[in-house]
C-alpha cells in the first residue's frame, strides 16, 4: 500500500467521495480564498496517509503551497514540534527581506518557533506565564500563516495528528477557528479509537471542521488489490478471505499480501482455507519475519530507527553500531521491503511497522538505547529538546549531564509556552536524581513550570524549593514567586508572612529585590483590609525608600499613589507620586511586576486625570500589540473604567466585553471581577439590566468577599437591584460594599460614591442624610469636581425643596468642570425636573434639553427617556431621538474606529484587537456608512471633533 501513494488520486480505491470533498475545499481556498479545516479519521492503516498524499498533489496542481508534517510518539513532548515541521523550512527558504515581512507585526512572536536564529521575543513585564506565552506564540503563528498566504494559498497537511504535541495542537485549534477568512486548507489525519486521537479531534472539530471518516475496503476493492499484487486470476473465495482476515484495512491487507507473495501461496480458492487461522496480529508479526530475512544489519538498523523515531542515516548507523556504508545498503533493502519509507530521512513506511519493531526490543534494552540515542544530538550544537525526548524514555543513572540537558530543554519549552512539556522534563530530572548542588535549581524550575501550567502542586513545590535554598537572594526570588502565586490563588493570608520573611532575610543585600517584594506586600495592604494596619505603620518609611530605589522603586511609588488617592489626598500629591512612578513612560516599558499596572490607570481615573489615563492606556496597548494578552486585558479593564468616567458607554461596553472575554478565556482571575463589574455598569447605564445581571453574576462573590473587587461588584449589583425594584437586595449589597471600602480605607468618594447610592434606597431619611453629609464633606476635602457634584446632587434630592434647586444648580456647575458627561446629564435632568415641579417650566426646558442631548450622546437610554418625558411635561416638543455620528456605532465598531483614526492599517487593527482582518474590514464598511465618510482622514477628523464629553 505504500506503493499506492504514488498513484494518481483517481486510482485510490473507494475514496471517490473523500477525494471530491478534498478537491472542492482546496479549490475554494485557492479560487475564492475561503479556507477550511478537513479532519480525516479512521483506524491505523485505513489509508489516511494515502488520502493526505493525494490531497497534497491536488493542492499542488491547483497552485497552492503545500506544507506537511507528521507527528510522532517520541515527539509529543516537543514544543511546537509539528508546527516546526510545517513552517520552519518554508520560512528558512525565504530571502532576508521576505522573511522579515512574514515575521513582522504580531507574527514576531512566532520567530523563536520557526527561525532558529531568532532571539526570544521580549515581553512587557516579567516572564509571561506559560499560558500567555502560548497564546502569544499561537497568535504570532496565525499571523505568520496569514502573511505566507498573501503570496500563495496554503495547503497544510498533518499526518498522525493523534500524536501531535500539545502546543502545536493548541495552535492548530486556534487557526482552525479562523480559516474561513484565509486562503488556507488545513487537513489533519487522526487515528480513531485512541484517547489522544479523540482529544485532538475534539479540539480541532470545534473549528467547524469537515469530517471524513474512512471506512474499510469492501470485498470488491480488496479483491482488486489482491489481483493487482498477487495474480490477476485470484479466486473470489481467496480474495474474500483476505478481506475478512484484514478487516478491509488497506495496510494490513498489503502486509498480508506481501507475506503470501514471499511464501509463494497461490491465490486460489483452494488455498482460502489456509487463511482461516490468520488474524491481524499474526499479520503484523509477519513483518518481523520479513525483517529477519533481510539479515542482522538490516534488523539492527531498523531497531535503531524505531528508537530514534526518524533519523539521518549517520545517526541510525551510530546507534546500531553498523558501519555507514553497510547501513546505507541495509536502508536500501528495508526500503525495497516497504519497511522504511522512500524519504531522504530514515522513517518507517507506517507507524504500525514502527510499533511492531519497537515493541520487539526488550524494555530494558529500549531504555539503554534511548539513553545512548540522546547523546547523538549533542554535537555540533546540542539539540536539547530532541535529547530530552530520549532521556524521558531512558533509565535514571545519576548523571549530572542528563539533569543539565533536561533543564535546558525545559527552559526552551517554557519559552514557547509549553509548560506541560517543561514539567515532564523537570520531573524526569528529579528522578535522575540531581546532585546536591543541582537540586535547589531543578526544584525551583519545576515549581515555576508547574505554576505556569496552573498545576495544584506548584505552591507546595515552591515551598519545597524555599526549604532547600540557603542563599538569601535566591530564597527571596522563590518567596516572591510563592507570594504572587498565593495572592493569585486567593490566599493572601499565607502570602504576607512569606513576603515579610523574605524582606527580613535580605536585609540590605539586594535593594532592588527587596523593593519588588515590598511592592507586592504593600499591594496586599491596599487590596485586603486585614493588612491595612501593617501598611499604615510602614507608610512613613515607604515613600523615601521608593524614591531612593531608582527604577526598582517605581512600582512601589504607584502603589503609594494608589493609596494616597484612596485616602483622598490632594490632587498634587497623588499626581506627583504617579508621575514619579510612571517615570515618563519608562515604568510601562520595563515593568517587572504585574500588580502596579492596573493601579496606575485606575488611580489616574479616580482623580479625573482621564487624558493622562488614556496615555497610559495607549502605552499598555503598545505592549499588547507585541502579543501580551495580560497587557491587553489590563488595558481593556482600565479603558472600560476611563470610558465609564467620561460617560462613553458604548466604548465602556466594548472594552468591558473584551476584558471579560480575555479574563475568562485565559483564567486571569485577578482581573475578571473588575472586568465583569465594569461591563455590568456599562450595560446598566444603557438600560440592559438582563445582560448586566449576567455579567456581575458570573463571579462567585464568596470567593472574593472582603476584597476591593468584591466592593466594586457589590456596588454595581446593588445599583442593578435598585433599578429592578429590589430595594431590600440593593440595600444589603450597598451596605456590604460600604463595609468593604471603609475597612480597606477608601476615604475618597470620587472613587466610589457608595453612600449616595445607598442613601437613595434607604427608607430611613435621617440615616440617608447622614450618609450623604459624610460623602459631601469627604468629597470637598478631596477636592475633585465629580465626587463633589455627585454628593451635592444626592444632598439636594434628600433635602428641603427650598434648597433643592440651589444645590442642583451647584452640582451642575461643579460637574461641568469634570469630564463626567453622564453625571452631568443626571444632575441636569434632576435640576430641570425640580424647576418644572416648582412651576418654572420655561426655565426647566434648557437644562432638560441639555440633559437629553448629553444622555443620548453617552448612550444612556433610560436617562435619555426620562429627560425627554420631563421635557415634554414642561410643555416643550423635544426632537425625536436619532442616533447619528459616533453614537450610532456599535461597541465593536467604535473600537475599530478609534484605532483606524490613529492611522493603523486593517491588519494592524486586527492584530491589536485579536480579530481577523475580514472582521475589521466589515466593521469599517459599517463605520463609513454610518458616519458618511470615505477614508481614514475623514474618520480621524470626526473622531477628534465628536465626543460625549462636554468641553
Amino acid at each position: 500500500m505504500r506503493r499506492e501513494v504514488a498513484l494518481d488520486p483517481d486510482d485510490l480505491l473507494e475514496r471517490d467521495t473523500e477525494l471530491a470533498v478534498t478537491r472542492d475545499m482546496i479549490a475554494a481556498a485557492v479560487r475564492t480564498r475561503a479556507g477550511g479545516m478537513l479532519l480525516i479519521e479512521g483506524p491505523a492503516g485505513i489509508g489516511k496517509t494515502s488520502l493526505l498524499a493525494a490531497a497534497a498533489r491536488i493542492a499542488d496542481g491547483l497552485g497552492a503551497s503545500v506544507m506537511r508534517a507528521r507527528a510522532g510518539e517520541l515527539e509529543r513532548d516537543f514544543s511546537f514540534g509539528v508546527v516546526r515541521q510545517l513552517l520552519e523550512a518554508p520560512v528558512s527558504a525565504l530571502d532576508t527581506a521576505e522573511r522579515a515581512r512574514v515575521l513582522s507585526g504580531a507574527a514576531r512572536s512566532a520567530a523563536p518557533v520557526v527561525d532558529a536564529s531568532a532571539m526570544a521575543v521580549p515581553l512587557p513585564g516579567e516572564q509571561a506565564a506559560a499560558e500567555e506565552r502560548a497564546f502569544m506564540v499561537s497568535h504570532g503563528l496565525y499571523w505568520l500563516v496569514c502573511n505566507l498566504a498573501d503570496s500563495a494559498p496554503l495547503f497544510l497537511a498533518v499526518d498522525d495528528g493523534q500524536w501531535c504535541d500539545a502546543s502545536s495542537a493548541r495552535f492548530l485549534s486556534y487557526l482552525a477557528r479562523r480559516l474561513d477568512e484565509l486562503p488556507v486548507l488545513l487537513a489533519v489525519a487522526v487515528r480513531s479509537g485512541e484517547p489522544d486521537g479523540e482529544t485532538v479531534s475534539t479540539a480541532l472539530s470545534d473549528g467547524q471542521a469537515r469530517m471524513l471518516h474512512l471506512q474499510p475496503l469492501s470485498v470488491t476493492a480488496a479483491s482488486e488489490l489482491v489481483r493487482r499484487k498477487l495474480a490477476a486470476d485470484a479466486g473470489p473465495d481467496f480474495c474474500r478471505e483476505c478481506c475478512q482476515v484484514s478487516g478491509g484495512n488497506p495496510f494490513l491487507l498489503g502486509a498480508l499480501l506481501d507475506e503470501l507473495a514471499v511464501e509463494r501461496v497461490a491465490p486460489s480458492s483452494a488455498n482460502a482455507s489456509r487463511l482461516l487461522g490468520v488474524r491481524p496480529k499474526t499479520v503484523t508479526r509477519g513483518l518481523l519475519a520479513r525483517l529477519a530475512r533481510l539479515g542482522p544489519d538490516a534488523g539492527s538498523l531498523a531497531r535503531a530507527v524505531a528508537v530514534l523515531g526518524n533519523a539521518e542515516l549517520r545517526e541510525a548507523a551510530a546507534l546500531s553500531g553498523v558501519e555507514l556504508a553497510v547501513a546505507a545498503r541495509a536502508a536500501g533493502a528495508l526500503t525495497e521491503a516497504d519497511i522504511l519509507a522512500r524519504q531522504p530521512r530514515l522513517e518507517f513506511a507506517h507507524p504500525l511497522v514502527r510499533n511492531v519493531v519497537y515493541e520487539s526490543i526488550p524494555p530494558a534494552q529500549r531504555a539503554l538505547d534511548h539513553g545512548r540515542a540522546a547523546w547523538l544530538f549533542s554535537n555540533p550544537v546540542a539539540d536539547y529538546e530532541r535529547m530530552a525526548a530520549h532521556l524521558l524514555q531512558a533509565a535514571p543513572a545519576g548523571d549530572a549531564r542528563t539533569v543539565d540537558v533536561l533543564q535546558e530543554a525545559a527552559r526552551l519549552a517554557l519559552r514557547h509556552g509549553a509548560a506541560a512539556a517543561a514539567c515532564a522534563q523537570l520531573r524526569r530530572a528529579l528522578r535522575e536524581p540531581p546532585g546536591p548542588a543541582q537540586l535547589p535549581g531543578v526544584t525551583r524550575e519545576l515549581a515555576t513550570a508547574e505554576l505556569q501550567a496552573r498545576e495544584p502542586s506548584a505552591v507546595g513545590r515552591l515551598r519545597d524549593a524555599l526549604s532547600i535554598t540557603e542563599q538569601p537572594a535566591p530564597r527571596a526570588e522563590i518567596a516572591l514567586l510563592l507570594g504572587k502565586a498565593l495572592i493569585n490563588a486567593g490566599r493572601p493570608a499565607e502570602a504576607e508572612p512569606v513576603l515579610t520573611e523574605a524582606i527580613g532575610d535580605l536585609g540590605g543585600s539586594d535593594r532592588d529585590l527587596a523593593l519588588r517584594l515590598e511592592t507586592w506586600r504593600s499591594g496586599l495592604g491596599v487590596l485586603s483590609r486585614q493588612f491595612r494596619a501593617d501598611l499604615e505603620r510602614r507608610l512613613p518609611l515607604l515613600r523615601p525608600l521608593a524614591e531612593r530605589g531608582g527604577p526598582a522603586g517605581r512600582g512601589l511609588l504607584i502603589v503609594l499613589a494608589y493609596r494616597a488617592a484612596m485616602d483622598g489626598a490632594s490632587h498634587k500629591e497623588v499626581v506627583d507620586l504617579a508621575d514619579h512612578g510612571l517615570d515618563d513612560g519608562r515604568f510601562l516599558t520595563a515593568e517587572t511586576d504585574g500588580l502596579p499596572l492596573p493601579f496606575a490607570m485606575r488611580l489616574l481615573g479616580w482623580i479625573d486625570e482621564l487624558d493622562r489615563a488614556d496615555r497610559v492606556h495607549q502605552s499598555l496597548l503598545a505592549a499588547a500589540r507585541e502579543g501580551s494578552i495580560v497587557a491587553f486585558a489590563i488595558a481593556a479593564v482600565c479603558a472600560a473604567s476611563t470610558a465609564l468616567r467620561r460617560g462613553q458607554l458604548a466604548a465602556a461596553e466594548d472594552e468591558g466585553r473584551t476584558a471579560t472575554g480575555l479574563s475568562v478565556q485565559h483564567d486571569l482571575k485577578f482581573y475578571e471581577p473588575f472586568a465583569r463589574a465594569l461591563l455590568g455598569e456599562a450595560l446598566l447605564e444603557q438600560g440592559d439590566t438582563g445582560q448586566a445581571a449576567e455579567a456581575v453574576d458570573g463571579i462567585d462573590l464568596e470567593q472574593i468577599r472582603g476584597s476591593g473587587p468584591s466592593g466594586l461588584l457589590l456596588y454595581v449589583r446593588g445599583r442593578l437591584r435598585a433599578a429592578r425594584g429590589d430595594r431590600h437586595g440593593a440595600t444589603a449589597d450597598l451596605r456590604e460594599c460600604g463595609e468593604v471600602y471603609e475597612a480597606m480605607g477608601y476615604c475618597n468618594p470620587n472613587i466610589m460614591p457608595w453612600r449616595s447610592a445607598l442613601a437613595s434606597v434607604l427608607p430611613d431619611a435621617a440615616e440617608a442624610r447622614d450618609l450623604v453629609g459624610t460623602e459631601l464633606a469627604r468629597a470637598r476635602q478631596a477636592g475633585q469636581p465629580r465626587g463633589i457634584g455627585i454628593a451635592l446632587r444626592a444632598s439636594a434630592l434628600l433635602g428641603d425643596r427650598d434648597q433643592r434647586i440651589a444645590l442642583l444648580r451647584e452640582s451642575a456647575e461643579t460637574l461641568s468642570r469634570s469630564p463626567s458627561a453622564l453625571e452631568l446629564a443626571r444632575t441636569l435632568t434632576e435640576y430641570g425636573t425640580a424647576l418644572a415641579r416648582s412651576g418654572r417650566r420655561a426655565s426647566a426646558r434648557e437644562p432638560l434639553q441639555q440633559a437629553m442631548d448629553l444622555a443620548a450622546r453617552c448612550g444612556a437610554h433610560p436617562l435619555t427617556r426620562r429627560a425627554r418625558e420631563e421635557l415634554r411635561a414642561s410643555g416643550a416638543r423635544p426632537r425625536r431621538e436619532r442616533l447619528t455620528g459616533i453614537e450610532s456605532l456599535t461597541p465593536g465598531e467604535l473600537g475599530v474606529a478609534r484605532l483606524a483614526a490613529q492611522g493603523l492599517t486593517n491588519r494592524q487593527i486586527a492584530q491589536a484587537l485579536f480579530v481577523s482582518t475580514k472582521t475589521v474590514g466589515t466593521h469599517l464598511g459599517h463605520i463609513y456608512d454610518k458616519l458618511a465618510v470615505n477614508n481614514r482622514d475623514d474618520l480621524a477628523q470626526i473622531m477628534r471633533e465628536t465626543s460625549p464629553t462636554p468641553r
